[in-house]
Formats: C-alpha cells, structure tokens, sequence
C-alpha cells in the first residue's frame, strides 16, 4: 500500500536495517489487492497482518500457493515456528535496537489506551478487564468461529512493549526515522 502502511514499513526497515536486497513497490490499494498481486504474480513478495493471511487465505497458505518466510514481531506468531524473525536476520546491533522500537508498535497493536497520570485502581481495573477478556472461553470460541488467530499478549507483555518504546533512545528513533526514508528506494 502506501509509505504510511505499517505493512510497507515492515518492508522498508527490513530492507534497510538487514540490507535486504528487493526493491519496493508501493501503491496498492489496501491489503486485498496487495495479495491479490501476490497470487496473480505481479509481486514476489507482500507484507501484511498475520491475522489476515490466516483468516483470509488459510487455503492458499496449506497448499503451498503462499509461503510466510519472514515474521516482523518481537516474538515469533505460534502458528509460524519455522518462519524466522525479521529481529534474527539483523546482525549490527544498533540496527537491530532500531528495528525492536518499531517491532514493538506491532506487539501492542490495538490494544486500549488510557491517558497519563490515570489512577492506579483504575489502571489495575482495566489490566485485569483486559487479561480476563483474552482468556474468556467466549471470546475464544467467537474468534476461533471467525477463524482469527489472536496471538494476544497480556497486560504485562504489553507494558513491556510500551516501555520498549518509550525507552528507545535518540539514536534508535533517528535510525528508524533513516530507514523508513531510505528502505522505500
């Protein structure tokens, strides 16, 4: 899709931070038609949410017609255990400092905000709303009927990954910044 995509910068920083050689294509329309290229062979590759390849093309995954060959997360997709992190494949570690800041973001995803200074009950409250939620055999059931793969982190991963963040020196956000400048040529 286009260069804001968290899809396209996947691409762009693995392309800059592990000096992939590939060249990308932006533009698409969405995520449809990105994979739409993808099986009419227009691409060679295309970088999109787990959770879409999954749901969406379960089918051409199993026989083979697509093929996952690289994870952008902090911690490997259960459903992938033989896909190696794109984490693994970037060997200088400042770049690879760079890449766990703009990993992170993908860890925390859509996860619920809440704004600064929130009292603590009230924060402990929504932790164990929401580490009760993704546990509930309910939920579970709707989102395997819906054939979604949560792969959801509890309240305390996602602290983690939101510290991750918030710690990440200049240095990191100014590679990052290059990389997400000089991965789209």
């Amino acid at each position: 899709t286009g260069t804001t995509s968290g899809s396209s910068q996947a691409s762009a920083a693995i392309h800059y931070l592990a000096d992939f050689k590939f060249r990308m294509v932006c533009g698409y329309d969405g995520s449809t038609p990105g994979i739409l290229a993808l099986l009419r062979g227009e691409v060679d590759a295309n970088s999109t949410a787990w959770t879409t390849w999954a749901r969406n093309q379960a089918d051409d995954i199993k026989s083979g017609a697509i093929k996952p060959v690289i994870q952008f997360g902090l911690k490997p997709i259960k459903a992938l255990p033989d896909v190696p992190m794109a984490m693994d494949l970037i060997t200088d570690a400042k770049r690879k400092s760079a890449f766990a800041f703009w990993a992170a973001s993908g860890e925390i995803g859509r996860s619920l905000l809440a704004p600064p200074n929130l009292d603590q009950a009230k924060y402990d409250a929504l932790v164990k709303a929401f580490d009760d939620m993704v546990v509930d055999p309910g939920f579970l059931a709707d989102a395997e009927q819906q054939s979604i793969d949560l792969g959801i982190g509890t309240g305390a991963e996602m602290e983690e990954a939101k510290n991750l963040i918030l710690n990440s020196s200049p240095d990191d956000v100014a590679l990052l910044k290059t990389a997400l400048e000089e991965g789209f040529k």
